[in-house]
């Protein structure tokens, strides 16, 4: 490969106009401070250099703080002209979900662009990693890991619906949206095995077609849950199960 990894500490700050900081809680956690992420992005600043963060910086200076991007929702992000009207659009909505984490829905959504656009379909995209800008999509709703989203339950529904309408508005051949997690929960004890933020995904884009990811470990019962879920929430119709990964791990780690 031609790309080199080089050391931080001699990064050529021409070379480039956004830093990019991703997740580092667990770094931070094993070097028991995040002195050198601040000293990063004070370097970056001084540098007149954009930055696009996965999670929040608090900045205080405003001029600074336009030169800094994350994702977040907040009530001041809610369409308030529209009560609790939803849009709908003729425009097919294909919506990527999973019966877990891990499985990669971001990965196939990317590949179903590129394919669309092989035969040339304007495609149209809403993603839910932070990284989904940054990587073409037209808007995204940040529900993955250590999100920042500060609405409640029907509002993420109004917020997803709202990015839907404007997506429609560039009038895309198709539109592809991709959830995070899984979609309905394996077990009903805890509040932390059920999926909101997924529910609301679902509700905002009400995708007329749906792709499921699924585990080596998922029982059939458990896929066949999911499909349910999806074809009567939303009158979804589940088109195709897409297996990921393509091997397993025994106690021994061996493939198989």
């Amino acid at each position: 490969m031609d790309y080199i990894i080089k050391n931080i500490k001699n990064i050529d700050w021409s070379s480039f106009d956004t830093l990019i900081i991703g997740c580092l809680g667990e770094i931070k956690d094993l070097l028991h401070n995040d002195d050198w992420v601040q000293g990063l992005i004070n370097d970056a600043i001084q540098q007149d250099k954009n930055i696009y963060a996965f999670e929040e910086i608090d900045v205080k200076n405003q001029l600074i703080d336009s030169k800094i991007f994350y994702p977040r929702i907040r009530k001041e992000d809610i369409p308030s002209s529209l009560g609790f009207r939803l849009f709908h659009t003729a425009i097919p909505v294909i919506g990527i979900y999973g019966t877990s984490s891990k499985q990669g829905k971001l990965t196939l959504q990317m590949v179903l662009r590129k394919e669309f656009q092989k035969i040339g379909c304007r495609v149209g995209q809403i993603g839910s990693e932070p990284s989904s800008l940054l990587l073409g999509m037209d808007y995204m709703f940040p529900m993955g890991y250590n999100s920042n989203i500060d609405v409640d339950e029907s509002e993420k529904i109004l917020y997803v619906n709202n990015l839907l309408w404007k997506v429609a508005e560039k009038k895309p051949d198709i539109i592809i949206t991709g959830s995070q997690m899984g979609t309905v929960p394996y077990r009903f004890e805890n509040l932390m095995h059920y999926c909101y933020q997924t529910y609301a995904f679902l509700q905002g884009t009400k995708p007329d077609y749906a792709i499921v990811t699924v585990s080596l470990s998922d029982s059939i019962e458990y896929i066949r849950r999911t499909i349910h879920f999806l074809d009567s929430l939303t009158k979804t119709k589940t088109l195709a199960l897409v297996l990921f990964p393509l091997c397993n791990y025994d106690d021994n780690r061996k493939t198989t």
